[in-house]
């Protein structure tokens, strides 16, 4: 029996001591993070203090423009209906919409309904997820926008045929606004893509769009304005060179690289608002002890504070 008794003993003490190891070295591997992401928040705040103090970038308005939609262009006799943050994707891992369906039987229950104005109030297309083989991540063109706007018109082939139906009627309109996520609809092949796709003439009424709506009793606008991250200096229209908010940067830099990640919960990392709750979900530490958990995280937050500093 005193045999028994020791060996038992001896195996909780060697017990205590792997859990007392293990949670060392997750101790370890915490202060290790905070040490180097402080270290890494100070030079990259450091080189943004540096590169603002001595750089000036001056942005050109250019040509290519939407003007507001104002109160003479508004029939108030017409049914509203507004509808914003579609996001609607190139169809790959990327792209979050997933409700084509839904989004269909709500347009066509319109179809036969009352002379009616759909407002689509900004962010309506994903541009800034669309990854092409012939168009690079950082170009910005009237030819990358075309051939974007193409690749999310054929991924969601029946939500346009909807709005094709829905726009043949002579007494309904189509407003499109634009938001920061679709900000290349500033440029006219943007818009003709679009036009083509719904069979429309060039200047046809039914279509158009604009940077606000107001008139009628609303004022309608997308709202990334009022919001720093997502701020253009001149949102009216294109810039020279191509003003890139740092919104924008997020998405394109760290955001689309993180969807690409293995990791089974990558793709809802943009569908969680606001990010810090996803990651602060994913630092639990039942979760760390996932090491697909911990890169992605550590990616993350890297990603984050390099675009914070810049």
């Amino acid at each position: 029996m005193p045999t028994t008794t020791n060996n038992s003993s001896s195996q909780h003490a060697q017990a205590r001591a792997v859990a007392a190891r293990y949670v060392q070295r997750i101790a370890r591997w915490w202060l290790t993070l905070v040490i180097r992401l402080t270290i890494a928040v100070a030079l990259l705040f450091a080189l943004r203090w540096i590169v603002l103090r001595f750089r000036r970038v001056r942005i050109r308005p250019t040509a290519y423009a939407t003007p507001p939609i104002g109160p003479e262009e508004i029939d108030t006799q017409r049914r509203r209906i507004v509808m914003s943050d579609l996001h609607l994707g190139g169809g790959d891992r990327r792209d979050d919409f997933c409700d084509d369906e839904a989004l269909i039987a709500f347009i066509e229950h319109y179809v036969i309904q009352e002379p009616t104005e759909l407002i689509l109030a900004g962010d309506t297309f994903e541009f800034l997820q669309v990854s092409l083989p012939d168009v690079a991540d950082d170009e910005w063109s009237q030819r990358a926008a075309a051939r974007r706007l193409q690749a999310i018109i054929e991924a969601h082939a029946g939500v346009i045929n909807a709005l094709r139906r829905f726009i043949q009627l002579a007494d309904n309109r189509l407003t499109i606004l634009i938001g920061n996520h679709d900000f290349e609809l500033h440029y006219p092949a943007a818009k003709e893509v679009l036009r083509q796709a719904l069979h429309l003439p060039a200047n046809d009424p039914r279509l158009r769009f604009g940077i606000s709506y107001h008139g009628g009793g609303v004022y309608i606008v997308h709202g990334n304005q009022f919001d720093r991250w997502n701020r253009f200096v001149n949102f009216a229209s294109i810039s020279e060179p191509f003003e890139v908010v740092r919104g924008t940067q997020l998405v394109k830099e760290v955001i689309n690289e993180l969807e690409e990640d293995p990791f089974p919960l990558a793709p809802l990392i943009d569908n969680i608002k606001p990010s810090s709750a996803f990651f602060w979900y994913l630092m639990s530490l039942q979760r760390l002890r996932d090491p697909a958990a911990r890169r992605f995280v550590t990616r993350g937050v890297i990603g984050f504070l390099q675009v914070t500093a810049w």
